[in-house]
């Protein structure tokens, strides 16, 4: 399977998974900055959270700190946080609306959940 159709699966399995709380989504290849697949778009924000994992990635390791694992989360404003999902060569960001979901669900269950879709669909 391609990566980009392994892409819009991963897509398809987020919308379901998050429903209404999902208020965007993109994938891309690490240092590609460009969204292989996605739910509502946002190009600018692929390039930057893309640019942002570089950053935290290599300052991490420049500090002696422990690499990033499965995923990072940015609080926002109105009860949004963006969600950075490691999915090896590919990441994953979202924009989530815990105004209908619950942290812990997104945490615990949606992003297990994506994550086990992810290798399903990328080596399956």
């Amino acid at each position: 399977m391609t990566t980009q159709r392994a892409a819009q699966i991963l897509v398809d399995a987020t919308k379901e998974k998050l429903g209404r709380a999902l208020l965007a989504t993109d994938i891309w290849v690490k240092g590609e900055r460009e969204s292989l697949a996605g739910h509502n778009p946002q190009p600018e924000a692929t390039r930057l959270f893309d640019e942002l994992n570089d950053f935290i990635e290599s300052n991490l390791k420049k500090s002696n700190f422990p690499k990033l694992n499965r995923y990072f989360l940015i609080e926002l404003e109105d009860d949004n946080t963006v969600v950075i999902v490691n999915h090896g060569k590919v990441l994953q960001g979202m924009l989530v609306s815990l105004r209908n979901a619950n942290m812990g669900s997104v945490v615990s269950v949606a992003i297990p959940h994506l994550i086990k879709t992810w290798k399903s669909a990328s080596f399956g």
